[in-house]
């Protein structure tokens, strides 16, 4: 995990214009209205926010690994302006 203090002194190394404020939230934001295939809890796990509920933590113990990978790739694809598509879950892939 890459903290805002870390992005931030690359991105002012960089002399990037930017800050990563809300870069979080931008995710989320376009997951829940772009991806509405991707399930709220894998969204939630990219983001890698920390379970504070001691009893979902320790019966939530899924890792989402490869649908994170396809929500992180259309997100990347997205920020970059490459095409992107609206991923269906595997079942619905055929």
């Amino acid at each position: 995990m890459v903290s805002d203090m870390t992005m931030s002194q690359v991105m002012r190394a960089d002399e990037l214009p930017w800050v990563p404020h809300g870069f979080r939230t931008s995710l989320r934001t376009w997951s829940a209205e772009q991806q509405p295939y991707i399930p709220e809890a894998v969204a939630e796990s990219a983001l890698l926010y920390v379970i504070d509920d001691e009893v979902v933590k320790a019966n939530q113990r899924a890792t989402f690994l490869e649908m994170r990978r396809m929500l992180l790739a259309q997100w990347s694809a997205f920020i970059t302006g490459g095409e992107w598509i609206a991923v269906p879950p595997r079942p619905l892939m055929g």
